[in-house]
């Protein structure tokens, strides 16, 4: 492996940005390259690099190697696979081999072997370079000899090393030295998390960080696992430092450089990404909710809270509602009777025993009371809407992408991040549960007449997940049910519209009808018309236009809305038009299905304009397919002299046919082209007969945009966006893609039990989207304990320096949330940063280790670097550079030489 160090110089850093992200840079940060080595006319560098002391104590996180030696490059050599080179001779041996390859090829770049464990870090090399041969040893051992205990002695074993074979003069030495203190105790500096919702904890009565109004965040345990402070002293002469066993001059207050390194928990538990975990997990359950809801008896619950006590008990028995409707072996029952009537005629699917439910009717009415807050106290959880000041910021990041969940803080929002809090209390049955009694409250306001709160008005929104497609589906047939009751409470105005022809509408059975606003009363017509030739369901005069017949104005009639429909039944109907084929009888039956909305306009259209023609329709519904022979002729006649388009003209035209086949009926009294009590059963049905894992597979992508969101809105996201800019970017991108991928409970109920490439892909997005969130909330959480103990007490600063202080301990907090970084502290012990960190040394293990001056007494670690010139191996050779890493740790001793032989005269 080739190993080279580079400096690249980038601008400072301004004080509310991170040091860390930005592309174009904002520190003096040195970049590891791995690449092949390059041709080079300088070839001295090893030289220098050992000369200067530059790569002495690096704060950069770089390979170990190079730290040991001080080195910019190097090329390391160890075994293949397992092997392990542990036999002196064969490390010689190979050195000699890199050494004739060295001197046969001028490459300068120093060669290291690695020998003994890989994991000890020893190595033997070599460098040929300025006609110099430079020797690398390393010596590593669990205990440090008496006599180089200290700097004095180590001094001395480094001069005789250079002295040997030959006694000769060396230079004054020069010395750097580094104590490191540990910090694994952080006393009041310790990791907190915001306390739980009050209101919550009495109702669920778990000690818990679940919330439903936002999703957790955050880490349950300090993600800083300690504190490493680094006190430096460079490039000392020997003759002005004393280190000894009776006494030292390294005071570590007094040290010119102060710099510190965090040592990160390993796995940390994010209580976002848990959550996210939790519910991935879920989506893997196949149980239903009859299998998990066996042995509970929901009917025995406690008495529900007063916004349910106008619920019917007929609607407990839904479950055998359905089964009773879907039996192949019973007779359905006549759809004129009630839900309620139904529902006495089946036997409830209960256990013999009460149990109650997996969630407590305590939790169960705060869960409900937040879903529905038009049933207690509107004011307590009130939905956002259009509302945009009650919205995050943050939201506004997703309104350029066509992600495809929900609105922010609607119905589907809130449920789908109460499934996880359920999940979280009860498993899969508490899922199931706040499912069961979700389905319950959504029949008995279909049943009232009440609109499901938090839903938009209007047909199905498409661009939206399914589920809430089909809340809006049931809301258009509740508010078709509020129209209806409307007009039964004034049946004298609304007589004519509520009347019921059996043949009209085509249909021998008793059948609802459509219903719209009474016609308006001719005014112009004094004269008494027969039966056949009286208009019906007009709603306005369609200008000065007339039939082409020239007897009467052109209307407009009242026509029936087109029914609505969700992406699954646009589908299905898709997929049923395809499957007629292309012969001449499917073709028929296509283009009938596909024309019932023609044929209710042409017969709405025929009973508004008596004696009308086709081109008198074609003239409203279709001007395009409407020509005119003169343009010199008024617009505003009787229309003489156009004429029908070559499309209308050509034999077998749809619209001719179906004209024929139209007769003269008022929309009210046609049949129904939206049947709301056919397609709010069918929406019920669909959630009757979803599993726990089918619901959370539906609001997974609201639950993982929901998740972003959190992390956006929080606080110390806005500190941290410089560095987090790109990951966001990234989840959006991913959460967008997986929105748009079917999962198996969305086309089941229509095309069965079948395996698509999106299931597969949709949970590789789903786990990918995971990673990154744990990896921002991680950081997240890094950044918030960087800052409750760096930047929330500056109680050691003085008041006429509160605001210097607190900008330059946040620039402090952002250089240390580099992963793996060392950073320096400004102003050493002096500092606002230094007067801190002592404070926190000085009150941790109060008890066991009491710190009156601040820091320990010992330090945990001591580095040497020696260095000096001298001429080896004669006492005429050339000066060259010698130097020596030290390191005393407990249960280790190293050492790290590099000792330059002169080879001009040998």
């Amino acid at each position: 492996k080739y190993y080279k160090y580079t400096q690249v110089q980038r601008k400072e850093a301004s004080p509310a940005k991170s040091e860390t992200s930005s592309k174009d840079g904002e520190e003096n940060q040195e970049i590891l390259e791995q690449n092949q080595p390059k041709q080079r006319s300088d070839t001295s560098q090893v030289m220098e690099d050992i000369s200067s002391g530059a790569f002495d104590f690096m704060c950069e996180p770089r390979p170990i190697p190079l730290t040991y030696f001080g080195l910019s490059e190097m090329i390391i050599i160890s075994p293949s696979g397992n092997d392990i080179l542990g036999n002196e001779t064969r490390a010689n041996q190979i050195l000699g081999s890199i050494n004739i390859a060295l001197q046969n090829t001028g490459c300068p770049i120093p060669c290291l072997v690695q020998v003994m464990d890989p994991r000890s870090y020893l190595y033997v090399g070599t460098s040929i370079a300025d006609n110099c041969r430079l020797e690398f040893s390393s010596v590593a051992l669990n205990k440090k000899p008496m006599h180089v205990s200290h700097l004095t002695g180590l001094l001395q074993l480094f001069k005789n090393r250079i002295c040997s074979p030959l006694p000769i003069e060396v230079s004054s030495v020069t010395v750097s030295a580094r104590l490191s203190y540990q910090l694994d105790d952080w006393a009041s500096y310790a990791w907190s998390v915001d306390p739980p919702d009050l209101d919550l904890y009495n109702a669920s009565g778990e000690t818990d960080f679940i919330q439903l109004k936002e999703l957790p965040l955050g880490c349950v345990s300090d993600p800083i696992a300690g504190l490493t402070l680094h006190t430096s002293w460079r490039d000392l002469n020997e003759d002005l430092i004393v280190d000894n066993s009776v006494h030292s001059d390294l005071d570590p207050l007094e040290a010119p450089e102060w710099s510190i390194g965090i040592s990160l928990q390993e796995r940390p538990e994010c209580l976002l990404a848990k959550h996210i975990r939790s519910l991935l997990d879920l989506c893997r359950d196949r149980r239903s909710s009859k299998e998990l809801l066996a042995s509970y008896n929901l009917q025995d619950s406690p008495a529900p809270a007063p916004r349910l006590q106008g619920r019917s008990e007929e609607a407990e028995n839904v479950a055998g509602l359905f089964d009773k409707l879907s039996s192949k072996h019973e007779p359905i029952p006549h759809m004129g009777a009630s839900i309620s009537e139904l529902a006495q005629q089946v036997r409830p699917l209960r256990s013999s025993k009460s149990v109650g439910g997996p969630l407590s009717s305590g939790l169960l009415d705060y869960i409900l009371g937040y879903l529905f807050p038009d049933s207690g106290n509107p004011n307590a959880y009130p939905f956002s809407g259009g509302d945009s000041s009650s919205k995050p910021e943050s939201i506004n990041d997703y309104s350029n992408t066509s992600i495809k969940t929900c609105p922010f803080d609607g119905l589907l929002w809130r449920l789908s991040t109460t499934i996880g809090c359920c999940y979280a209390w009860a498993g899969p049955q508490g899922v199931s549960h706040i499912v069961h009694e979700f389905l319950l409250e959504a029949r008995y306001r279909w049943e009232q007449g009440i609109l499901l709160p938090g839903v938009p008005p209007g047909p199905p929104d498409t661009s939206t997940n399914l589920l809430h497609q089909k809340l809006q589906m049931l809301n258009c047939c509740i508010a078709k049910r509020q129209t209806k009751d409307k007009m039964t409470e004034k049946p004298e105005e609304f007589k004519e519209m509520m009347e019921v022809d059996g043949g009209g509408g085509g249909s021998d059975t008793e059948e609802e009808f459509f219903e719209c606003e009474g016609e308006q009363s001719e005014t112009e017509e004094t004269e008494k018309k027969p039966v056949w030739e009286q208009a019906e369901g007009r709603m306005d005069r369609i200008g000065d236009l007339k039939l082409l017949n020239g007897k009467n104005f052109l209307y407009r009639p009242y026509v029936q809305e087109p029914a609505p429909m969700t992406e699954d039944q646009l589908a299905e109907q898709q997929e049923v038009l395809m499957q007629l084929g292309s012969d001449v009888a499917g073709s028929e039956v296509r283009a009938k299905l596909q024309s019932a909305n023609l044929l209710s306009d042409m017969e709405s259209f025929k009973a508004a304009n008596p004696g009308c023609e086709l081109a008198d329709f074609v003239r409203w519904h279709s001007p395009r397919d409407w020509t005119e022979h003169s343009e010199g002729e008024d617009k505003e006649k009787s229309g003489a002299g156009g004429g029908l388009s070559a499309r209308m003209k050509a034999p077998g035209n749809m619209w001719q046919d179906l004209w024929s086949q139209a007769r003269a009926v008022p929309a009210h009294r046609q049949k129904r082209l939206f049947d709301e009590t056919r397609e709010a059963e069918k929406v019920l049905q669909f959630i009757t007969n979803l599993g726990p894992g089918e619901v959370a597979q539906l609001v997974l992508p609201t639950i993982l945009q929901a998740a972003h969101l959190r992390i956006l809105s929080s606080e110390e996201n806005l500190e941290c966006l410089d560095y987090l800019h790109e990951l966001h970017s990234e989840l959006m991108s991913l959460i967008t893609s997986l929105s748009k991928l079917q999962c198996p409970p969305e086309i089941r109920h229509y095309r069965g039990n079948i395996l698509l490439h999106d299931f597969a892909k949709r949970e590789t997005l789903s786990w990918q989207v995971l990673e990154s969130i744990a990896k921002a909330e991680l950081h997240i959480s890094r950044f918030m304990s960087l800052r409750k103990k760096f930047v929330y007490d500056l109680s050691v600063a003085e008041n006429e320096e509160q605001e210097d202080a607190l900008s330059e301990m946040e620039r402090f907090v952002h250089s240390l949330c580099q992963e793996g970084a060392e950073v320096k502290v400004p102003g050493a012990a002096r500092g606002p940063a230094g007067r801190l960190i002592q404070a926190i040394f000085r009150e941790s293990n109060q008890d066991t280790d009491p710190r009156p001056a601040g820091l320990p007494s010992t330090p945990r670690t001591r580095q040497f670097v020696l260095r000096c010139l001298a001429g080896r191996p004669l006492p005429s050779s050339r000066p060259t550079p010698q130097r020596l890493y030290a390191r005393f740790a407990p249960h280790e001793f190293r050492l790290n030489g590099v000792y330059t032989l002169d080879r001009q005269y040998l």
